[in-house]
């Protein structure tokens, strides 16, 4: 009896034990977290300024013990898609079952595209035009913005965009209001080069201490001068005392006698003179032109010769050499320096420094002239041939030239006469 009735309390307590935990055990809940698309990060934290730790990939689902109940804040991160955040508040006495449904926002991209022709023009950009001062980089020149941590769709700003490019004149393009993809190109135009100053050369000394023959002459018209006919070189008076007269006398008749002329030798003319005095009682001939008649008579000769030496000098002389500027220089020079100052004027600016003109080139080359020590010949004669029939002059001239020794002065002067006589 005793037994049985300690086996009836042990089973009564074993029941009532076991219906008391029935009571008081919590089945687990459920948490599931989905996103639209699949395929979302899926991070627990229980701060909302930390990321935390990644629990599983959309599509989720686990369990959890109601006493250990998973409150916090869930972030779903996608590549390309928003990131979303949800914070699960702690139950209180009653948990629930944890469900998240996210549709995840594509993240928008804008982009910015500016080019330059040429490249590696450095672009700003600022909200004023007299204020463009924020360097965004060199061309090509690509930014991109998103709303990948934002609810606002991006925009680029409007205002004002600047590329500078050395050599060329800078150029602003205006944005009038905020844009997404912006594509900006830049056709830089180039600024002419200030014109480079003009070269100069120093011409040979000799070129500017020599000068050529020079001859002012005239023939009376339709004076023929036949080859057979006689001349008589009478006189060439030296007027400047260094005694080249005798010089020229014998180099002239010499010429004209290659020229084909007959022409008398100095010294019978001389004689010739001196028998005309003598026929006149021993009279003194101060010029042969007072004889000239009985002169040609005597010599039958019909043309006289005369002349005066009118300059002459020969020693070592300071020649001044200036420098010049080539034609071809010049125009090279002038159509740099019109080009520049068209640029100028027509963008109603000023060139960065004074541009001169060739005149004001060829002033400051002047004070560089040089100096050059030469022997110089200078010799200068005024001349006459007399027609003895008509006592008119058939031939003038008056011939000048520099050179370098005096037989070469000498030569060049009685060649030009022999030439233009023989016209």
């Amino acid at each position: 009896m005793y037994r049985t009735l300690t086996m009836a309390l042990l089973l009564c307590c074993f029941y009532t034990s076991t219906s008391l935990a029935g009571l008081f055990s919590r089945d687990p809940l459920v948490r599931e977290i989905t996103s639209t698309p699949d395929g979302a990060k899926i991070y627990f934290s229980q701060k909302a300024d930390d990321k935390g730790i990644q629990i599983g990939i959309t599509p989720f689902t686990d369990k959890f013990d109601q006493q250990q109940f998973p409150a916090g804040y869930y972030r779903l991160e996608k590549e390309g898609f928003k990131a979303q955040t949800q914070r699960v508040q702690p139950p209180g006495d009653n948990p629930q079952n944890i469900n998240i449904a996210k549709t995840l926002q594509p993240v928008s991209t804008i982009k910015l595209s500016i080019t330059s022709n040429p490249p590696d023009a450095a672009i700003f950009f600022g909200v004023d035009k007299n204020d463009i001062g924020k360097k965004l980089g060199n061309t090509p020149y690509n930014d991109t913005r998103n709303d990948a941590a934002s609810e606002e769709k991006p925009f680029w700003e409007k205002g004002f965009y600047k590329a500078v490019l050395t050599g060329y004149k800078p150029e602003v393009i205006a944005i009038q209001k905020m844009e997404q993809d912006l594509e900006l190109s830049f056709d830089l135009v180039k600024i002419p080069p200030l014109p480079n100053p003009p070269r100069m050369e120093y011409p040979d000394a000799a070129q500017v201490a020599y000068k050529p023959v020079a001859v002012d002459a005239l023939k009376l018209p339709g004076t023929e001068i036949s080859p057979i006919t006689r001349i008589l070189v009478a006189a060439i008076k030296d007027s400047t005392g260094k005694d080249v007269a005798g010089l020229m006398e014998d180099n002239l008749i010499l010429k004209l006698q290659r020229k084909g002329y007959v022409v008398e030798e100095r010294e019978i003319v001389e004689k010739a003179i001196s028998d005309v005095a003598a026929a006149q009682g021993g009279k003194k001939i101060a010029s042969p032109v007072e004889i000239m008649k009985p002169l040609s008579d005597a010599l039958k000769s019909r043309y006289f010769v005369i002349g005066t030496i009118m300059e002459f000098s020969f020693g070592k002389e300071e020649i001044a050499v200036p420098p010049f500027i080539p034609e071809q220089e010049k125009d090279r020079y002038v159509k740099e320096y019109n080009a520049c100052l068209k640029y100028y004027q027509a963008d109603n600016s000023t060139p960065p420094q004074p541009v001169k003109t060739v005149k004001e080139w060829e002033q400051e080359y002047a004070g560089k002239t040089r100096s050059v020590t030469l022997p110089v010949a200078r010799l200068g004669i005024s001349a006459k041939m007399l027609d003895v029939k008509t006592g008119k002059a058939v031939w003038t001239g008056v011939i000048g030239i520099a050179e370098s020794g005096v037989q070469k002065a000498v030569t060049g002067v009685v060649d030009a006469m022999v030439e233009s006589i023989a016209q």
